[in-house]
């Protein structure tokens, strides 16, 4: 069995991000495809939806990965 601190580093090493930096550019990416395809309500729909804490968090998510605003 492989325990979480074994693990880590493997996965960056393999991947070339920690295992967190991962779940947030696969978790952005769901997100932008959302976005891109207009399948949405709202900002907060696409956040919640996404597992992000509200709309703020994901809107600063959103900034991380394109250094804009998803308006």
């Amino acid at each position: 069995m492989i325990t979480e601190r074994t693990l880590q580093p493997m996965f960056k090493k393999n991947i070339s991000v920690s295992p967190n930096q991962f779940r947030k550019i696969h978790q952005f990416k769901k997100t932008f495809c959302q976005l891109n395809n207009k399948q949405f309500q709202s900002l907060g729909n696409i956040a919640y939806d996404n597992a992000y804490a509200d709309q703020s968090h994901y809107i600063r998510a959103f900034k991380e990965f394109t250094n804009t605003t998803p308006e």
